[in-house]
């Protein structure tokens, strides 16, 4: 696609643009060559200073987290949900807690309604 900023690899490798390997056995001369296509594709001393350069920055990120009261990035409720919903344990009918717990209250009004204050 577009969007993707690197060019994707050919399905299937095309024979003009397949690699010429040498025509040896001899594991001399099959050294060279992959050595001398290492070197020709890859800058391998940038390579090296990038992932020195990585790591450093990498260590000093850790060296300043380290440092300090640790923030932990669990979520903890600040309230307790064991008392915020309606749970049947032993409190009599659950249809009693749920009007009980309803807002606004059903009860209250209905007690307001016949005159029981």
């Amino acid at each position: 696609t577009a969007s993707f900023p690197f060019p994707t690899p050919p399905r299937s490798p095309s024979p003009a643009k397949a690699p010429v390997l040498p025509e040896t056995a001899e594991p001399a001369k099959l050294l060279a060559y992959f050595t001398d296509e290492v070197h020709a594709r890859w800058d391998l001393e940038r390579i090296r200073d990038d992932v020195l350069q990585s790591q450093r920055r990498r260590r000093l990120v850790y060296s300043a987290l380290i440092k300090g009261v640790p923030s932990i990035w669990d979520y903890e409720p600040r309230v307790d949900p064991s008392g915020k919903y309606i749970r049947n344990q032993g409190q009599g009918a659950l249809d009693d807690a749920e009007l009980i717990s309803r807002w606004p209250r059903v009860l209250q009004q209905a007690a307001n309604a016949l005159g029981a204050n």
